[in-house]
């Protein structure tokens, strides 16, 4: 994979480069472009997804835990716009087909 300094002098790229020089250097949050956000939080919520890490978490308890560091590690509306993207829709009831009481009757035509 190329890394920024290689990327930097393609313009199309630079922008790619300078996530990538963000991401490796660990910088803070307050310096973070967007972009090095989104891929991070990506990053972070397919690690805990995947088990990568050691333990596999469901999707409901990596959003969970990446909303536990916002502020912190990550900003609010990045992790806001990845749940809604990857969140658990609440389970609806299956609704029960009413029994038919109607008497039936059989040979009536």
């Amino acid at each position: 994979m190329l890394g920024a300094e290689e990327l930097a002098p393609i313009r199309s790229l630079s922008e790619v480069g300078r996530i990538s020089r963000w991401r490796h250097l660990d910088g803070t949050l307050d310096d973070a472009p967007i972009g090095a956000q989104v891929v991070d939080v990506a990053n972070a919520y397919d690690t805990m997804i995947t088990g990568d890490a050691g333990v596999r978490k469901d999707r409901r308890a990596a959003l969970d835990e990446l909303r536990g560091v916002v502020g912190t590690r990550y900003r609010k509306d990045v992790v806001e716009a990845l749940a809604s993207v990857v969140s658990v829709k609440p389970r609806v009831p299956k609704r029960r087909r009413r029994e038919d009481t109607r008497a039936r009757v059989r040979g009536a035509a």
